[in-house]
């Protein structure tokens, strides 16, 4: 072979060389590209994955766990709020009259129940899934964990759907709105269909309302808090019960009575409350503060964790006038938890 032919096939080679080189590098970062486009998707699916599963606005910052009760309202053709016991495995539907008055946060007044979610809506930002939550809540005097609600359908006929087969009912997920992310709604519809027909329990809240008549000659219903208080009783979440755990309330704003609404839920819920007061000093936000001298402990209780979920993350510095309090738990109401009443 020539000098000449030799530098020829010398460069060919090197330039199938460099060919080969560039090609593997375009493959690498091709490969880069989809797997860090695979990871985006993935995380955002996993975001999304807690995020309510309709386009209904959600408020809470936390997800039911499954092991606690959880309280929700059920929308359709009327209006209910259901509540699954976890523990005793009990179901109980309480129907709530569409012309039950309600008193509305943020100063709104008194609405009819059947008006409270339209008239969130049209706020701005809409809200009307947390207006009608936070009513409810007033009235009943126990927190709302979050709505499911489907048109042309009852709450009886809702229940019943969402206990079928799991299989069937997460066919009907799709059709639903509601502020529940979807593990909570896959939660929901396997835990459902486990409790016995005799453990279902239907109630109507009308019996325990105050009637009045309107101006136009139309029925008014308000509620009658000593009453609803002997139904909703039964809803108590048995981890409070068994645990036992003293709680003391602290209003930490200039809203009068705002601890004594919040102890009415805290008893609602099984709490023992033993100390209801004020603070010196007005706080932004609520929080849930724990006895330092067993703190570790108190911090793996249900109590601990459903008094966080309702009111609040707990703060890192431990106010001054709290240190004195016999409570092992202490709840403290900021401005965010007076703007709900």
């Amino acid at each position: 072979m020539t000098r000449s032919a030799h530098r020829r096939s010398w460069k060919a080679t090197e330039q199938n060389r460099k060919l080969h080189q560039k090609t593997k590098l375009a493959i690498a970062i091709l490969i880069i590209l989809i797997l860090s486009l695979l990871f985006g998707k993935i995380a955002i699916f996993l975001k999304s994955f807690q995020q309510p599963f309709s386009q209904e606005e959600s408020t809470k910052n936390y997800t039911w766990n499954g092991k606690s009760n959880i309280n929700l309202i059920i929308t359709g053709k009327t209006l209910a709020v259901l509540t699954y016991k976890k523990v005793e495995q009990e179901i109980f539907l309480i129907k709530i009259p569409p012309h039950s008055y309600l008193n509305l946060p943020q100063n709104l007044g008194s609405w009819p129940l059947s008006s409270v979610y339209d008239l969130g809506q049209s706020l701005k930002p809409p809200q009307g899934s947390y207006l009608l939550k936070t009513s409810v809540s007033n009235l009943m005097g126990i927190p709302i964990d979050g709505f499911v609600g489907k048109e042309n359908q009852t709450p009886v006929e809702l229940l019943e759907s969402l206990r079928q087969n799991p299989l069937k009912t997460l066919t009907l997920v799709p059709t639903l709105k509601t502020d529940l992310s979807l593990p909570e709604l896959i939660s929901l519809s396997t835990s459902l269909p486990q409790v016995r027909f005799d453990k279902v329990q239907t109630l109507d809240l009308e019996d325990l309302m105050i009637p009045a008549e309107l101006p136009d000659g139309t029925l008014s219903l308000t509620g009658d808090s000593i009453k609803i208080d002997s139904l909703t009783n039964k809803l108590a979440e048995a981890s409070f019960r068994k645990e036992g755990l003293t709680i003391a309330i602290y209003n930490g704003t200039s809203t009068v009575g705002l601890a004594g609404k919040a102890a009415r839920m805290v008893t609602n819920l099984g709490g023992n409350v033993i100390i209801l007061s004020s603070l010196e000093e007005n706080q932004a936000k609520s929080g849930v503060y724990l006895s330092t001298a067993d703190e570790k402990k108190l911090k793996l209780t249900e109590t601990f964790k459903r008094l966080v979920q309702i009111f609040g993350l707990r703060a890192t510095i431990l106010p001054e006038e709290l240190r004195s309090s016999r409570a092992q738990i202490n709840v403290v109401l900021g401005e965010d938890f007076a703007q709900r009443f």
